[in-house]
């Protein structure tokens, strides 16, 4: 239900957005303007193509067997095995940014640009699994009392 709040939201604020520039850039203008956003869109996805693959290939490693991210299925997973899981939390990240970036339009572009962003995609993923480690601490305080 996020989702479909979140994407009417941004068709929203795209649409608003594209009827402000071509008042102001005309038509050609705000086409080059969707060009030019898709294209650096694109190389900030080149510029994680590596990592992307890296995740790709520990999660058909983790798919196969060959690499168990926790040791015991059955219990909650530790702080460290959290830690483990931070490519498949990648590959995910890179996916819904190429998504945003393979949708027309200026704003879905920018969002997608922005979730590829070394800096910020590691200050996310940090996040995420920050959240992950303190839900799990909370649960196992409770489970003690």
């Amino acid at each position: 239900m996020k989702w479909i709040i979140y994407l009417a939201i941004l068709g929203f604020i795209e649409v608003a957005v594209i009827g402000r520039l071509h008042g102001a850039l005309g038509l050609y203008g705000l086409m080059g303007l969707y060009l030019v956003t898709t294209i650096v869109g694109a190389v900030f996805l080149l510029i994680q193509l590596p990592r992307f693959r890296r995740s790709w290939k520990f999660m058909k490693d983790m798919e196969k067997g060959r690499i168990q991210a926790f040791k015991n299925p059955d219990n909650k997973p530790t702080a460290e095995e959290l830690e483990t899981i931070r490519p498949m939390l990648f590959f995910t990240l890179y996916f819904f940014a190429a998504v945003h970036i393979a949708i027309p339009g200026i704003v879905s572009d920018f969002v997608g640009m922005v979730m590829v962003i070394p800096v910020l995609s590691n200050r996310y993923l940090d996040y995420k699994i920050n959240k992950m480690i303190k839900t799990l601490d909370k649960e196992q305080e409770g489970a003690q009392r």
